[in-house]
């Protein structure tokens, strides 16, 4: 598992935007905060909103916009829980992808309301939580070996 320190200047960039966008959409309502997707691909930069989406819902719906927009980068955010030292906390938790790098990383934003049925406060700061395969970019890198064998002859893929 990689640590935090090892993500492309390029990503960070696009999860500290990401966490900022959070931030401002937990701190303008009481409501849980809308899925969203930044997606970057070449030069433009688009937020993809998912307001039929849950919590659940989220694994599914990074993977597709992976799939359908081919990106070279998508921090996915969605409003959720995070446990720590046995006490549970509203958070954003969001999934930092790169085209290029053999990891998606996790990270968390802490939340709690200010006052009953008001707006939200940051607690803290964001918290790594880890990493996970890219499994995107091994299928990508399976894809282009797979092709690159079909133009061999036969005999010459052993």
């Amino acid at each position: 598992m990689r640590n935090l320190h090892k993500v492309s200047a390029h990503l960070m960039n696009h999860i500290l935007f990401a966490l900022d966008y959070s931030a401002s959409l937990k701190k303008e309502s009481s409501h849980p905060m809308m899925p969203f997707a930044l997606v970057i691909k070449g030069d433009e930069q688009k937020i993809q909103t998912f307001p039929d989406s849950t919590p659940e819902l989220a694994d599914k719906r990074f993977s597709q916009v992976i799939a359908a927009e081919n990106p070279d980068f998508v921090v996915f955010g969605t409003d959720s829980q995070v446990t720590q030292n046995g006490l549970q906390y509203e958070a954003v938790l969001l999934k930092a992808y790169a085209k290029n790098d053999d990891e998606i990383y996790l990270l968390a934003q802490k939340y709690q309301p200010d006052a009953p049925g008001g707006h939200y406060i940051l607690l803290g700061n964001p918290g790594f939580l880890g990493t996970e395969k890219n499994k995107f970019a091994i299928a990508q890198q399976t894809a282009g070996a797979t092709a690159a064998e079909g133009k061999k002859h036969w005999w010459q893929r052993w």
